[in-house]
């Protein structure tokens, strides 16, 4: 074989460019951007639920043992302690307006109705009441809010266990 008679290369393959606008990419943006809004709109009604259902209040049944009377009361002013008596959940003599010594700790709002597990105040000499302690140290006293999930909770405690 003569030089010349030398095989050839084969031609440099050309390098075809890609098209710029990627179309098999389209879908999947479009599915992402579907999916990030139905996750957006997920987390959004699930804040809007926890938001707006509150869990209801649950009584403490150790804190009502200890307490000598329970009451519904109107708190008048939360500094004094103040409160009008508007309904007797436990037997005793207790008066339709009665001073609770410890009420500015339970964070009670002026002008509202609560259930108060009361004992008689050992130290005030007025005849005024204290929120009964929980049994655990450290944490302030429950009151609990005159709602009818609430009272249901008093009724069946007040019921005669079988």
């Amino acid at each position: 074989m003569a030089l010349t008679d030398a095989p050839t290369p084969p031609p440099p393959a050309t390098h075809q460019p890609r098209d710029p606008t990627p179309h098999a990419q389209t879908p999947r943006r479009g599915l992402l951007a579907a999916a990030v809004t139905l996750f957006g709109l997920w987390c959004a009604a699930l804040a809007f639920l926890a938001a707006t259902t509150a869990n209801p209040p649950l009584i403490n049944l150790r804190q009502l043992a200890q307490a000598r009377f329970l009451v519904t009361a109107v708190v008048e002013d939360t500094a004094s302690g103040s409160c009008r008596v508007l309904e007797r959940w436990s037997p005793g003599e207790i008066p339709d307006r009665i001073r609770v010594t410890n009420l500015s700790a339970t964070g009670a709002v002026a002008g509202r109705e609560y259930i108060l597990p009361l004992r008689p105040d050992p130290v005030a000499d007025d005849g005024a009441f204290r929120v009964a302690d929980l049994p655990l140290r450290g944490f302030p006293p429950l009151i609990y809010p005159r709602t009818p999930e609430v009272e249901r909770q008093l009724r069946a405690w007040q019921r005669p266990q079988p």
